[in-house]
């Protein structure tokens, strides 16, 4: 599993790179937050504590980002 926390107004790393990188990984989880930065989302209690909540099994903080194939996956 994972969980991208990734804010939309990034100037050091823009956000549709976090995005981007969400989707590419099956069943993982995006997290955008507005306002906090490149930085401050490090400072920011609410990203500290979902971070947590989900490292320790207990979230589902977000939308699945690409919801993951079934295996085998369908011919279109």
């Amino acid at each position: 599993p994972a969980l991208v926390i990734h804010d939309r107004h990034d100037r050091a790393v823009p956000w549709h790179q976090g995005a981007s990188f969400a989707r590419g990984w099956p069943g993982a989880r995006l997290y955008s937050t507005n306002g906090l930065g490149h930085r401050r989302i490090l400072q920011d209690e609410r990203v500290a504590s979902l971070a947590a909540e989900f490292i320790a099994g207990r979230s589902s903080v977000a939308d699945v980002a690409a919801p993951a194939m079934p295996n085998p996956s369908p011919l279109y």
